[in-house]
């Protein structure tokens, strides 16, 4: 009993390492189609790694398998989900031991069968060598054939039932998803030559396993270990029906539980998982695949794998760039200054799919809180991020200039990346603007102021003889007196000089004049009476409207401001239209004829047009917020007719009424109550009527007109 446990134990080894010893033919294979997972950027990918004779390799892991992208948590998982094509051949020839023949397949369809799993079964139990013919289409079934298996009278020959087993196979073709193999399960070889029927087998590569299950045909052993090695399988020995152990549900040990092992391990495939960092931008990714169990035994094959991207995520890198001081001061010409004209804002790009990349172009854009007017929109293109990997933006402050003001906005930034894929923030942002400093005081010039001389009147009596010690007190306060005296004469000749400078330019003007009166008459000299009158009373006197038209533009029309008057925007609410081309924009330049200073007008915003018979066009010049007239927004660079009285709104937050220069408007109808805001607009009161030259009227108190009245 000890000799056969040992010579069980040698062949279990045996069995053991004959999967790595017969590798000459790895071969890997990738089966379905690999997947990529979006949100984690992982890649799983099915792969068959079959050796000589398709045995098993079971003890592969992630060391065995070298991936061709930057990648990392590699886990390799075997899983036998594979269904298989199996051709089972019984030999129930006379001398069979029926009973462990039913043991041996029971232990395999009861243990190893799988509901998909292609088997048939070519029992030889007929009449002739031809076998019967029953597909398995599940348990059931496998085992009420099983039950029915009886040892026949006659010895079969097994060449038919293996040759039509064969056929069967190859018909099914070769494919990585479904193995193909075969089964022969026998008592005795009634013929020995039959050994070689499984070569073909062998030939295409499909294994062919045998199970010897008997009692007392040990001389038979050696032709059924023939019949395998020819077939390239797997023999076990199941004498006495001991490797089937039936009151453990059918069991297989030993031997025979390597053999049906090794046919289900062809069902395994290796699940390959791991997270790629691969910094590709290409949508599809051709990886290689490389399986290694040592430096003489590998395999090599590519998998392809699509995948998308997710667009950016950007946000602002520091809030505080949104909150902006504007400090105003003056410079050396008076002029205001600013002390910042540019804020810079940091914006940090985010990938959520794990591939950095450039950023293409961002676009800042300012709206004003509420009405969402434009008041700023940049594009940046050719971007450069910092070390950091941010990108920093120049917002421009020059539309915040009024002094002692704070201003709400919205900034909105959005990013395009170098797959056109966009991401936008925004965020509120403030921006204050300080008190302007007041205009330097001029420093008045100093007028020197002469010092009151004191006469002294001289004594006429000589001095002979030098001053004695007490009169020297008298000479020191004299002297004083003296330099006194001398600065007031120098300051006297000072304004002599000048007088006599003043003379001088007066003469020359006098002489040039009377030159040039004398070629002003025709041939002599022109009197001073010729030139100007001798009384003023005799000179014209202007009227109060020349004097108002010597002093302005003549009016062609005017405009009226009913919606959103404010005085720090507009000097009066009565605008004049004095120019056939009147251009209303937020530039102080000199083609512009109404300035309005607000950041949500554009530059050159629009242009009213005085047509022949004062008819009117209201021209929209590319305005960022629009021009609207009569509620209905002018195509840019296009214009529209505006008749008198029509509303032209620069923007919704501005509306003036267009009228004739020569009606009188009441404007108190826009601030009645005195509150300083508008009021609803009344009627339009009558314009004063102007009579025609050349032409008589009828007043309305005067007498009735007659029929025959002709008004000239």
């Amino acid at each position: 009993m000890m000799q056969y446990r040992v010579v069980w134990l040698f062949i279990f080894l045996i069995l053991n390492i004959m999967p790595t010893i017969a590798q000459d033919n790895l071969s890997v294979e990738v089966i379905g189609v690999p997947v990529y997972n979006q949100d984690n950027s992982t890649v799983s990918v099915d792969v068959v790694v079959m050796g000589e004779r398709s045995l098993e390799l079971t003890n592969l892991t992630p060391v065995n398998f070298e991936i061709g992208e930057p990648l990392s948590n590699l886990s390799v998982t075997p899983q036998r989900r594979l269904p298989i094509a199996l051709a089972v051949i019984v030999d129930m020839s006379f001398g069979s031991d029926a009973d462990l023949i039913r043991d041996t397949l029971r232990s395999f369809f009861i243990n190893y069968y799988q509901a998909d799993d292609e088997v048939t079964l070519y029992i030889l139990d007929g009449a002739s060598n031809i076998p019967r013919i029953v597909e398995i289409d599940s348990l059931e079934t496998a085992t009420g054939v099983i039950d029915g298996l009886q040892q026949q009278e006659p010895f079969y020959f097994i060449t038919d039932a293996v040759d039509r087993a064969l056929n069967d196979l190859i018909v099914k073709g070769n494919s990585p998803v479904r193995p193909r193999m075969a089964l022969h399960v026998g008592s005795l070889i009634a013929r020995p030559s039959e050994t070689s029927a499984s070569v073909a087998f062998a030939r295409e590569n499909i294994p062919y396993f045998v199970v010897q299950t008997h009692r007392l045909r040990d001389q038979q052993a050696p032709l059924f270990r023939e019949l395998a090695n020819n077939g390239a399988g797997i023999f076990s020995n199941n004498k006495n029906g001991t490797f089937v152990l039936a009151e453990a549900d059918f069991q297989a040990v030993n031997t025979l539980k390597l053999l049906f092992d090794t046919i289900d391990n062809t069902r395994l495939v290796y699940q390959l998982s791991y997270t790629s960092r691969n910094q590709s931008l290409s949508e599809i990714r051709e990886v290689p695949l490389t399986v290694r169990l040592n430096s003489q035994f590998t395999a090599t094959t590519d998998f392809s794998y699509s995948r998308s991207f997710n667009p950016p995520q950007i946000e602002f890198a520091n809030p505080a760039d949104l909150i902006v001081n504007r400090v105003p001061f003056r410079d050396e010409n008076a002029q205001i200054t600013y002390s910042r004209n540019t804020q810079s804002v940091t914006i940090n790009p985010i990938y959520p799919d794990g591939v950095n990349r450039n950023i293409d172009s961002m676009r800042l854009e300012v709206f004003e809180v509420g009405t969402q007017n434009i008041l700023q929109s940049t594009l940046t293109s050719n971007l450069t991020p910092n070390i950091d990997g941010q990108y920093v933006l120049t917002w421009s402050l020059d539309d915040f200039s009024v002094p002692d003001t704070v201003t709400e906005v919205q900034v909105r930034v959005t990013a395009f990346d170098v797959l056109g894929l966009t991401a936008i923030t925004e965020r509120p942002a403030t921006v204050s603007v300080a008190s302007a400093p007041p205009l330097p005081t001029p420093t008045p010039t100093a007028v020197p102021t002469e010092a009151p001389t004191e006469v002294v009147e001289a004594d006429a009596t000589p001095i002979l003889a030098p001053p004695s010690s007490a009169q020297a007190g008298v000479g020191t306060s004299t002297g004083v007196a003296s330099a006194a005296a001398n600065d007031s004469a120098t300051l006297f000749i000072f304004a002599i000089i000048v007088l006599l400078i003043i003379i001088i330019i007066l003469l020359v003007r006098v002489w040039r004049f009377s030159r040039d009166g004398r070629t002003l008459g025709a041939g002599g000299p022109v009197d001073r009476e010729d030139i100007v009158p001798n009384n003023l009373d005799d000179m014209p006197t202007p009227s109060p409207e020349e004097l108002d038209m010597m002093d302005e533009d003549v009016a062609i029309a005017q405009l009226i401001v009913t919606k959103g008057f404010d005085t720090s925007i507009f000097a009066e609410r009565v605008i004049k239209i004095t120019t056939p081309e009147f251009l209303i924009g937020r530039a102080e330049d000199d083609e512009t004829d109404l300035v309005v200073n607000v950041p949500y007008v554009s530059p050159h915003h629009c242009v009213i047009l005085v047509e022949e018979g004062n008819q009117f066009m209201v021209r929209d010049l590319g305005s960022k917020n629009g021009t609207f007239v009569n509620d209905e927004r002018v195509k840019d660079d296009d214009s529209m007719p505006a008749p008198l009285g029509s509303e032209i709104s620069i923007t919704k937050s501005i509306t003036m009424e267009i009228w004739d220069a020569n009606i009188q408007l009441d404007m108190t109808r826009f601030d009645r109550d005195g509150d300083g805001d508008d009021d609803a607009m009344d009627e339009v009161e009558e314009a004063e009527f102007q009579p025609l030259p050349g032409l008589k009227y009828v007043d309305d108190d005067g007498d009735p007109i007659d029929p025959n009245y002709e008004p000239i």
